[in-house]
């Protein structure tokens, strides 16, 4: 007769992987001294970045330079590249390191490993993940220890740590969230994809990382609304005096606007009318709305992937267009709600004898959903902190009144603002500089292929209402060189056609 086995424990499956994520805590911390050489591709992904950068540098200028997605992308690389070069001579602090106090007993808030460079100080914040199923907690988790980290030391900034999360894959839109932080928040962010060796006991006996880049993850939708004219907040300041420092009054606000993590631009201008208007000298003010972005980007998305009448031809036509009527987004779900079309689809349904069909329409339209289109519309009064402080400013200087144009009319308005200077803050002042960097490296003579008012001093054209102006027509694909809104893909494959028509005549 068969031996009878003694019953075994068997430990609940999140307990299984908690303790498999400890092993490999426990590894990389007795390797942390030798950290970099535990990833196998760091050689390449250093490689591949400064080949992303030679690649932006080589962007042509048939199609108008850089796209919003190359800016994005090159803003990126360099966050990498920011974490990447402080990876030399780890030292740790601490394993399961407490970064938050609950002020209860218990297991507190910590991070896997805490370590820092002995070369400038860098703090890397690593935390482990060994299932897919829990890798979206890590975006969370290191928001927390990095709010640990503040409580510690006032004033620190992203220059000060880099975010290291480790799993053994990764979701997409996980990773998009460390793009956004990346981008947004200005964190170097360095994903981490794990294969974990093993011993006959089970142990862990080697840990092999590899860095993955966030560059590929950036869809043209997402980075041309970033951009897009209309999705933008403006407040204009009109002043009954003339500044007696434009530059200075202009660099206020535009710092005051970095500070509370805006992108955007702050112009200043006197109108043609001051014989009839009382207020001449103009401050305008434009805030990136994110809420509007999202509609702008599913507007594009929806032109991209029509199959008759859309393409990346269309799309990029749509980017200067304003938001469609009616068309919205539930904030739930993020998918479309437009209760006008459903109530006719349903109506067409019910007449061609669908009953089932017309039904669910029916509920459909009529269901209450979170309107991304009010939330957009509302999200305007975001920025009224922004105009509260602005206002005490201008209060001591002079007397002034306030409007709130749409972006684009505000150059098309009857009686025009002559922009004298300007100043660009948060991702927006980043893509300018990016975008003036690759306009100088092509420059001939002083002049840029497309920004030709760079002149011999791009520091002095960066404050010009002409790199202004071309900069959004660039981005909007509005701009003169912009003729066929292809990509350089799209055109390649066209004379690649065109090639092997003339080779079979």
């Amino acid at each position: 007769m068969p031996e009878k086995r003694k019953p075994e424990f068997r430990r609940g499956k999140g307990s299984a992987v908690m303790a498999e994520e400890a092993c490999i805590r426990d590894y990389l911390a007795t390797q942390i001294h030798r950290f970099p050489s535990l990833i196998s591709n760091l050689a390449a992904i250093n490689q591949s970045l400064d080949a992303e950068k030679a690649s932006f540098n080589a962007i042509g200028i048939d199609q108008g330079g850089p796209t919003p997605v190359d800016l994005i992308r090159r803003i990126l690389s360099k966050r990498h590249l920011q974490g990447l070069g402080s990876l030399t001579g780890l030292e740790l602090i601490g394993k399961e390191f407490a970064m938050l106090s609950t002020g209860k007993g218990g297991f507190q808030p910590s991070a896997d490993i805490l370590a820092r460079c002995s070369f400038d100080n860098r703090l890397f914040v690593i935390e482990v993940k060994r299932s897919i199923g829990t890798e979206r907690q890590a975006v969370t988790e290191l928001s927390a220890y990095t709010h640990g980290l503040n409580l510690r030391f006032w004033n620190l900034t992203p220059a000060d740590y880099v975010w290291v999360p480790i799993c053994t894959d990764w979701r997409t839109t996980v990773l998009s969230a460390f793009a956004g932080e990346a981008l947004w928040q200005r964190r170097p962010v360095l994903p981490m994809r794990c294969k974990v060796g093993k011993g006959r006991t089970g142990a862990v006996k080697s840990v092999e990382l590899e860095c993955i880049s966030l560059l590929d993850d950036i869809e043209e939708p997402l980075a041309l609304s970033q951009f897009a004219w209309d999705c933008f907040d403006v407040i204009t300041f009109e002043l009954s005096k003339k500044p007696s420092s434009k530059r200075t009054l202009l660099e206020l606000i535009s710092s005051i606007a970095a500070r509370e993590g805006f992108s955007g631009v702050v112009m200043y201008g006197e109108s043609l009318g001051k014989d009839v208007f009382p207020y001449p000298y103009v401050y305008a003010l434009a805030v990136h709305n994110p809420f509007r972005a999202a509609l702008k980007r599913r507007q594009l998305q929806i032109v991209l992937d029509d199959r008759d009448v859309g393409g990346r031809t269309e799309m990029r036509k749509q980017v200067k267009e304003p938001l469609w009527f009616g068309h919205d987004i539930d904030f739930r779900t993020m998918k479309d709600r437009d209760p006008e079309i459903l109530d006719a689809m349903s109506q067409q349904a019910a007449e061609a004898g669908r009953k089932t069909e017309a039904k669910r329409l029916s509920k459909l339209a009529s269901e209450d959903y979170l309107s991304v289109e009010e939330m957009a519309d509302l999200s305007r009064n975001r920025i009224g902190r922004l105009f509260d402080e602005v206002k005490e400013r201008l209060d001591m200087f002079c007397s002034f009144e306030s409007s709130h144009p749409l972006f684009k009319l505000f150059f098309e308005q009857s009686v025009p603002v002559l922009i004298d200077h300007v100043s660009y803050f948060g991702l927006m002042q980043e893509a300018v500089l990016e975008r003036l960097q690759w306009e100088a490296s092509k420059a001939d003579r002083g002049d840029g292929p497309i920004l030709g008012a760079i002149g011999g001093d791009p520091v002095y054209a960066l404050g010009s209402f002409d790199l202004f102006d071309d900069f959004m027509s660039l981005m909007n694909f509005e701009h003169d060189c912009q003729t066929d809104y292809e990509d350089e893909s799209e055109a390649h494959d066209d004379d690649q056609e065109d090639s092997q028509q003339q080779s079979a005549s």
